[in-house]
């Protein structure tokens, strides 16, 4: 457990000023949107990591369903319509509006 924490926290990166926020909302896995109050409109996005998740990490055979992707730096829920495993491509079609929606919960 603690190799496998040491690995993941080595790409991760501090957020400067956290002190003068009181608001974070994951935006996805490689961002946070922060606010200096819960209810502000000012509004800041934050990179948590320095790296990408690596290609290899995902079985694309297993891909079928509903999934989550990150694009654009927003999180959205998806179906899978088709995996192509030697072209290591996935089609997926996206449902709106993107996360977090009040709707899908």
């Amino acid at each position: 457990e603690a190799k496998l924490l040491k690995e993941r926290f080595s790409h991760s990166k501090t957020i400067p000023g956290t002190q003068s926020y009181h608001s974070f909302i994951p935006k996805c896995i490689f961002s946070v949107e922060v606010k200096p109050y819960s209810k502000s409109t000012m509004t800041k996005i934050e990179k948590v990591t320095s790296a990408h998740i690596a290609q290899d990490t995902l079985q694309l055979s297993t891909l079928k369903g509903y999934v989550t992707v990150a694009y654009e730096e927003n999180c959205w829920l998806g179906q899978v319509v088709k995996v192509d495993l030697e072209a290591r491509l996935v089609e997926v079609n996206f449902l709106h509006p993107k996360l977090p929606a009040k709707s899908y919960f």
